[in-house]
């Protein structure tokens, strides 16, 4: 075959030295998803795309299939949202755009809420997104509650 027209995947597995697509880079995936129509084959990487800050990819993932809700594990962060990620990066035009396609502003992971992570970053503007979307800044993630019930059963 004639290396000029190989298909992407191919290119790509021969560029990177790899055929595990998880060692490849977000763009990478992303090309070979759209290459083949199936943006479902891109677990996690609306992750990655918010923590660029790429909205247009954000968007573009959301337009074609991409699970607003799915958990996935960026850089050690498991069981957190895209919009955690938004919340925790600062990304305000993205926490807005995943706001305004339904992501759930208490977030839904074990560890903290949005408005912990925007809080322990520093991200005002993005705490303020938060709270004009009634977040609720007393939820606890179940750590919390954990950490709270295992002090107060070794102090009694």
């Amino acid at each position: 075959m004639d290396p000029l027209n190989l298909p992407l995947p191919a290119t790509f597995r021969i560029l990177l030295h790899t055929d595990d697509q998880d060692q490849w880079p977000p763009e990478a995936t992303l090309l070979v998803a759209a290459y083949h129509g199936n943006v479902r084959l891109l677990k996690g990487k609306m992750q990655h795309a918010v923590f660029s800050g790429n909205l247009p990819v954000v968007r573009y993932l959301l337009d074609h299939g991409a699970d607003i809700h799915q958990q996935g594990n960026l850089e050690g962060h498991d069981g957190f949202t895209a919009f955690h990620t938004a919340a925790e990066k600062g990304r305000c035009a993205i926490a807005k755009f995943l706001l305004s396609r339904g992501a759930h502003v208490d977030g839904k992971s074990c560890h903290a809420t949005p408005v912990h992570l925007a809080v322990l970053g520093g991200h005002d503007s993005t705490l303020k997104i938060l709270l004009d979307h009634d977040a609720d800044v007393l939820a606890l993630s179940l750590i919390c509650w954990l950490t709270i019930r295992a002090v107060f059963s070794i102090s009694s």
